[in-house]
């Protein structure tokens, strides 16, 4: 259980970067649509 977790939190860690940087170009598309 315990590797699983560390696991989740190193994805979820590495995927956050990517989650702040598209919602920093998402937020225009969406407003013009």
């Amino acid at each position: 259980a315990d590797h699983t977790s560390i696991y989740l939190v190193y994805k979820i860690c590495a995927f956050l970067p990517l989650l702040g940087i598209l919602t920093i170009f998402l937020p225009d598309n969406r407003h013009k649509s």
